[in-house]
């Protein structure tokens, strides 16, 4: 039997809300150490681009 739009929809609509938290969550990627994530910050601040949007 063929799954209805509307089970698409939901399911569609679900996994998006899934994405967003994730994406929105205090900490995206947990797995990194704050070492890690402090040494990436300076390299990014060595380079020649200016981010736009940033918190800094």
């Amino acid at each position: 039997m063929k799954e209805s739009t509307l089970a698409k929809i939901t399911a569609s609509v679900a996994a998006a809300k899934g994405m967003a938290q994730k994406a929105l969550a205090s900490s995206p990627n947990p797995e990194w150490t704050e070492s890690e994530i402090r040494s990436i910050d300076e390299w990014i601040a060595l380079q020649d681009v200016k981010l736009i949007g940033t918190a800094m």
